[in-house]
């Protein structure tokens, strides 16, 4: 089974943004270096300039304020992710489903769980770059990212919410 996560955090939009894509740099709890980094209309290489790219972005469409991003955890049961290179792999297929409206942070970290070895974060911009449209992440959405997951990897696919954080 597969299990996405849905993050969403309203307090202190730009510290959020750039606390989630530091995590995806590798400034997480550990600071452990994920196992693949990578991007869509964003250096994904420098985090300065992942969060000014982001953020020029809702400024040119003047969309600065409320929820700055959606923060994806995908985490790949045993199974379908057997090894470090089919995760990544899987996360680059992840993210693919909203590059062609959003820009993306993506990376793949190991685990340590008994269920799953690996995970990825996905860190989505809020707002289109194309449209300046903000992105919807409610259950019939995310559902729908959910099914686009099982197609992907023929596995079962668990939606979560993670209360929201004012």
């Amino acid at each position: 089974m597969v299990v996405v996560k849905v993050i969403r955090n309203t307090d202190t939009p730009e510290q959020h943004l750039k606390n989630a894509i530091g995590y995806v740099h590798h400034r997480n709890k550990e600071n452990v270096e994920p196992l693949s980094l990578s991007g869509n209309g964003v250096d994904y290489v420098s985090p300065h300039n992942t969060y000014q790219q982001m953020m020029d972005v809702k400024q040119y469409y003047g969309k600065t304020s409320g929820n700055p991003l959606v923060h994806l955890v995908v985490s790949y049961d045993k199974k379908t992710a057997p090894d470090a290179e089919t995760a990544c792999q899987l996360t680059e297929k992840m993210a693919e489903y909203y590059q062609d409206k959003y820009q993306t942070i993506q990376c793949t970290h190991e685990a340590d769980h008994e269920t799953s070895d690996y995970h990825s974060h996905i860190v989505i911009n809020s707002v289109g770059y194309q449209d300046g449209k903000m992105i919807h992440t409610g259950i019939d959405e995310m559902n729908q990212f959910c099914d686009y997951v099982s197609d992907t990897t023929g596995a079962k696919t668990r939606l979560e919410f993670e209360p929201t954080k004012k």
